[in-house]
């Protein structure tokens, strides 16, 4: 471990913490909540574009960015852990459905290394919106949670850009690509946030299809935005067409 993780470690995760998933002895040795044990394996190789996992190391570009099958506003996507491993799917459904929130704070130090990573500077960082009635009924955002941890770590400022229009009892998981593009079109606008020729960086959870991060940085792009980089804890595989 680097001096950075060690560093961040020490200020974020006091002793004595517990692992996320079985619950042993933690130190400032595994500041993203895991164990040695549980740790899954970081995402080794990904896509230049959209960042998702391809298996063969001499592949640049997944199928959807190799053959431009869909138009990307965002200038790039990073994610440290594969969403196929089931102790990142286990982490993912906590705080996303099981009122899990705290877990934000451990997601978003390897997140922090994945911007880091890739070189990033962003003026500010964004997160995907709830309806307000999502919201109420889960309580809280894990997107906002993700990017507010995520700002205090790498210090940029989060702010509010985009609102959800509309609402359906029917979330996007587990749809298609293009069920998604279509439940989701039209449905994020711009808040008003003084978004002008700044570095974007959205964060989510998971990038699947893309769709979600996609219609946002369409409309990060309307304000104005200069580049916008999307940042989730766990990423799709893209070895085929999705």
């Amino acid at each position: 471990m680097n001096i950075v993780r060690r560093t961040i470690a020490k200020l974020v995760y006091p002793d004595g913490l517990r692992c996320i998933l079985c619950g042993g002895e933690l130190d400032g040795e595994y500041p993203d909540g895991y164990c040695r044990a549980c740790s899954p394996k970081r995402v080794a190789h990904c896509c230049e574009i959209c960042g998702t996992t391809l298996s063969d190391p001499y592949r640049n570009y997944c199928d959807r960015c190799l053959y431009g099958y869909d138009k990307l506003y965002f200038d790039g996507a990073r994610a440290p852990f594969p969403y196929a491993d089931e102790h990142v799917k286990n982490i993912v459904w906590q705080i996303k459905y099981g009122g899990k929130n705290y877990l934000a704070g451990y997601m978003a130090v390897p997140m922090a290394e994945a911007v880091r990573a890739a070189g990033w500077q962003p003026d500010i960082i964004t997160y995907v919106p709830l309806h307000k009635k999502r919201f109420n009924e889960r309580g809280y955002n894990q997107a906002e949670l993700l990017a507010r941890s995520l700002g205090e770590i790498i210090d940029v400022p989060v702010i509010g850009t985009l609102e959800k229009l509309t609402y359906s009892r029917t979330t996007a998981t587990g749809m298609g690509r293009q069920d998604r593009e279509e439940m989701l079109r039209g449905s994020f606008a711009l808040t008003g946030a003084d978004i002008k020729n700044k570095t974007v960086l959205l964060t989510d959870d998971v990038l699947t299809s893309r769709a979600t991060a996609n219609e946002c940085a369409k409309m990060l792009r309307l304000g104005k935005a200069k580049r916008v980089y999307v940042i989730t804890y766990a990423t799709s595989r893209g070895d085929k067409v999705l």
